[in-house]
């Protein structure tokens, strides 16, 4: 519902107009659910048109509505009938009231009271008395009693029956036998009230008596219509009935004005025709007070919730109004941080172009080292065998850890022959002149350092280096580790090459280096200390010529030199150890590791390779699906900025809605169908006090209606 209908509906009073509404609605509901009931009941199981209605016109409109009018009256004590005999205009000529005592109990006395006029028993002959109060004493003998009597007084509901004939109104007797566009209108009057509190006042409420008026028309009507009314016609005969509730409109203060035709609590009947030769038999009404206690409008009715949904209804409504604005700043924001992700798509975009072209050239690189891969397992295989004949040179029979270690014990034997040998002569010094001085034998030992070191100088070293850089298994060595690093570096040119065997040559001239610096070394220590021994020698005999020769400090020196000898050999043989556990050892093993290594490695390049493939495959799709993130980033952008002016639309709205709409109607509860639902409770209980039309005794209840009968018009 739009807002501008909602807003008129509340100006018109819409909520009274419905709860008013429903009430008739019910009313004509039930009557002529009851009704259609009743005309198939008179015309059997055949379908309408095919069987006839009693030819008793006054027996089938009592049967009818008497359906349509029922009592509840199980409960009561007495049952009143009031039969009305009126002219055809419904003014009323005589009035006879039925009574029905009920004997439930089987009493052999029935206590009643009445205004009656002429009281007679209609089913039996027992007998009353009667008190100066009206009161009545039946002997019942265990039966009901049914008695009549007369009255003159007025009616609580006066019927006017009014009569036009092509829009021409005239008196009821003018109308027979004329032709045309008849009306029949039945208007009723509501002359009893009684007194009821409604919010804290004391206000006048008329009894809701429900009328219930039909008349059958012969075939001679066509085009039948009936306000506030139904129609059903066997195909020769029709049958009207129509419901009209005087004075409830006025005791619910309840406008015609404001109700929808539709929804109008009816007053009156009104039926339209096409006439022939025009004549009616009679009509009938029947009138009573209890319908809507029996129709149990309070349960079908029942907004005792109401209030409280309605103040739930306004909290929600804030709470929306509240939420509209929440959601207003929050699509704001959104708007405001949607060019920042324009901004970041767009980046995502040139980074996936960039990946794309990445992809590319890494997949190129991937080639290429699968080209190069089986050169790398070739040369790691010459490289780990050349490595092994290197490590071999060590480790063989009579090689360089065998070696060392023999001229280390050589060496160690030497000196510990020199020492005994220093112990036998040591007593034979003592005559002979005193060991050389030791700034002598500092520069006997420096001369004779510095020949070696000239002798190493002038080619001895180079000529160490050469033997060993000369060996076929040194240079086979040296090619498998220049080949591997060529490929392991992806080097094919010459000049690539030549520089990483400039980098092995060096490695390895740093390694014989090394070598040829510790054969350097234990050379100079063993010349100094040989050209010592030599002179202190010499000196020795020169003494021993002299003074008979002692021998035992020659011998010392020697044994001296030996141990020094001894301890350089220790030294070389500890070295060449160290070198091949530290160096070669280590070096063997890692590139025994590589060269094992080497097939897996093979099997991840072309993994690699095939993944590469892979994703440039795949890359035409991320791009294609980056195109289409920014086609989408557009139309969500765009998407957003409408979803922002369509949340200030529903907060504008909101606002509005709650303030024009929930709000008012809040107010309108609170005001007007609060006092609208107390006049309802108000009104039924009126009916349900209204149960005589004369008297009742006592405490008995009781249940009235009456059924008017106008004369033909003929």
């Amino acid at each position: 519902m739009k807002l501008n209908e909602l807003k008129r509906k509340f100006h018109d009073r819409y909520v009274i107009r419905v709860i008013a509404g429903v009430l008739t609605i019910v009313l004509l509901g039930s009557s002529m659910g009851i009704y259609s009931y009743n005309v198939q009941a008179q015309q059997g199981t055949e379908a309408p048109g095919k069987a006839e209605l009693p030819g008793d016109e006054e027996a089938v409109l009592t049967e009818v509505l008497s359906g349509q009018a029922a009592s509840g009256g199980r409960d009561a004590g007495r049952e009143e009938t009031v039969y009305v005999v009126a002219d055809a205009a419904g003014k009323t000529k005589e009035v006879i009231v039925s009574e029905w005592l009920k004997n439930p109990e089987r009493k052999d006395v029935l206590e009643d009271a009445t205004d009656l006029k002429d009281i007679k028993n209609v089913k039996g002959d027992e007998t009353f008395s009667q008190g100066a109060d009206g009161t009545l004493t039946w002997q019942a003998e265990g039966k009901d009693i049914y008695y009549q009597g007369t009255t003159d007084k007025e009616l609580p509901v006066e019927v006017n029956i009014s009569y036009r004939l092509d829009g021409k109104e005239m008196e009821s007797q003018e109308l027979a036998g004329k032709s045309g566009k008849v009306v029949i209108r039945m208007d009723y009057t509501n002359r009893e009230t009684v007194q009821a509190e409604i919010n804290g006042q004391k206000e006048d409420i008329s009894i809701p008596f429900t009328a219930v008026s039909g008349m059958v028309l012969s075939d001679k009507f066509r085009n039948v219509e009936v306000t506030n009314g139904k129609v059903i016609s066997d195909g020769k005969n029709q049958i009207v009935v129509g419901v009209a509730m005087p004075g409830l409109a006025e005791s619910l203060q309840v406008d015609r004005e404001e109700l929808a035709p539709e929804l109008e609590i009816p007053s009156y009947i009104e039926v339209t025709a096409d006439v022939e030769d025009f004549s009616l038999n009679m009509t009938m009404t029947m009138i009573m007070s209890d319908i809507l206690t029996e129709l149990d409008l309070g349960d079908g009715l029942d907004l005792s919730d109401l209030g409280e949904d309605i103040d739930t209804l306004s909290d929600a409504s804030l709470q929306l109004v509240d939420g509209s604005a929440r959601l207003k700043d929050g699509t704001g924001t959104l708007s405001e941080k949607s060019g920042e992700l324009q901004s970041g798509v767009n980046r995502l975009s040139e980074g996936i172009g960039a990946y794309v072209g990445g992809v590319g050239q890494v997949a190129g690189g991937i080639a290429s080292l699968k080209e190069k891969s089986g050169a790398l397992g070739s040369g790691a295989m010459e490289l780990e065998s050349g490595m092994n004949a290197i490590a071999g040179k060590f480790t063989e029979e009579g090689g360089l850890l065998d070696g060392s270690a023999s001229l280390k014990d050589g060496a160690a034997q030497v000196s510990q022959g020199a020492d005994q040998l220093y112990a036998g002569i040591q007593g034979m010094q003592q005559a002979i002149g005193g060991p050389l001085s030791g700034e002598q034998i500092t520069e006997l030992q420096q001369q004779a350092q510095a020949a070696v070191d000239a002798s190493f100088a002038n080619g001895g070293g180079a000529q160490i280096m050469g033997q060993f850089a000369a060996d076929p298994q040194v240079t086979a060595m040296k090619n498998t580790l220049v080949g591997a690093l060529c490929a392991q570096n992806n080097i094919t040119d010459d000049a690539g090459r030549a520089m990483i065997e400039a980098q092995v040559n060096a490695q390895m001239e740093g390694l014989l280096s090394g070598v040829v610096s510790a054969c350097q070394q234990s050379a100079r220590q063993a010349a100094g200390e040989a050209v010592v021994s030599g002179a202190q020698g010499a000196k020795d005999q020169i003494a021993a010529q002299l003074e008979a020769a002692d021998l035992a400090e020659n011998v010392g020196t020697l044994a001296a030199g030996a141990k020094q000898v001894s301890d350089g050999a220790a030294r070389l043989s500890a070295g060449t150890h160290t070198l091949y556990e530290e160096g070669i050892q280590k070096l063997q093993s890692g590139i025994q590791g590589l060269a094992g290594s080497v097939p897996a490695l093979l099997e991840g390049i072309n993994t690699l390779y095939e993944g590469g493939n892979t994703l440039v495959e795949k890359s035409g799709e991320l791009t294609d699906g980056a195109g289409t993130l920014s086609k989408g980033t557009g139309a969500l952008i765009g998407g957003i900025k409408e979803l922002d002016q369509g949340a200030g639309t529903l907060q504008d709205g909101m606002e509005e809605f709650n303030q024009d709409g929930i709000q008012k109607l809040t107010e309108l509860y609170h005001g007007d169908v609060q006092s609208l639902l107390a006049r309802m409770d108000a009104v039924k209980e009126a009916g349900s006090s209204y149960r005589t039309f004369t008297r009742l005794p006592g405490q008995m209840k009781g249940t009235v209606k009456f059924v008017i009968r106008t004369e033909a018009i003929q």
